[in-house]
């Protein structure tokens, strides 16, 4: 993604978040005229401060984080970019000759197929990220207003499967570009072979979000762990306590 379309998106953004910000005031304001009415306790005037708080500094940070991100996996993806080599011509080449002669139209789809097959991924690696930035003042909104945070997990994974498809794209053709002379005895070999790289270049997104959501899973995971020794150590650690309060009281008992 260039950088118009980096601005692009966070215009959308932030058009869409002027809009959005206006309802979160009015939902704010009908919330605390709310606890004003049933004579709500301090603790949920200050929860719904905290969460309309939440909501604007989520918002003022998107943005930021958003560019950050995009701009260092075009880097790296950049970095990455290699150009196809040339392969072996032979039975395969006569075939296409074969085909252009007797069927244009077919000819001329196979050649801008491969052609135009980056330049669409790019349009839809673009579209897809702006979309993004479009839904995501809305998603913060629907969770002002039935609270909780499981919204923010999924947008973070979104944007990042999006982003690091890019990479992904790339990383597979140095990776291709390594092993090409293995196919290259043949110009059929070679055919299949970067036929079989373009398919897997254009199912990068779902490896990209294998890959996020194994992390994230792996993450999850090591948070329940976490709470669970916790639990358990707290758990050991009263009933410690309590059988030490037994003995002190038999004891007490032994001396009167």
């Amino acid at each position: 993604m260039n950088q118009t379309m980096i601005d692009a998106s966070l215009n959308t953004f932030a058009r869409v978040s002027a809009a959005v910000s206006a309802v979160a005031i009015v939902v704010f304001t009908a919330r605390m005229s709310l606890l004003v009415a049933l004579v709500g306790s301090p603790s949920q005037y200050v929860a719904a401060l905290k969460e309309l708080i939440v909501f604007f500094v989520a918002l003022a940070l998107f943005g930021p984080i958003f560019k950050a991100v995009i701009l260092t996996t075009g880097q790296i993806s950049a970095k990455l970019a290699i150009t196809e080599p040339i392969r072996a011509v032979g039975a395969i080449d006569r075939l296409g000759e074969y085909i252009r002669d007797e069927f244009p139209i077919l000819s001329m789809a196979a050649e801008l197929g491969p052609a135009s097959l980056t330049y669409v991924a790019q349009a839809v690696y673009s579209i897809l990220l702006g979309a993004v930035c479009a839904v995501v003042p809305l998603v913060f909104l629907f969770q002002l207003i039935a609270g909780g945070s499981g919204a923010m997990p999924i947008l973070m994974g979104t944007v990042l499967t999006l982003s690091s498809w890019p990479i992904i794209w790339n990383a597979m053709g140095v990776l291709a570009n390594q092993i090409a002379p293995s196919f290259s005895q043949t110009s059929l070999s070679g055919f299949c072979f970067w036929f079989v790289v373009k398919v897997l270049q254009l199912l990068s997104p779902l490896f990209s979000s294998m890959l996020v959501r194994s992390y994230s899973v792996a993450g999850a995971a090591k948070s329940v762990n976490a709470v669970r020794n916790i639990k358990r150590f707290a758990h050991n650690r009263q009933n410690s306590k309590s059988f030490d309060d037994r003995k002190d009281q038999r004891n007490r008992r032994r001396s009167q």
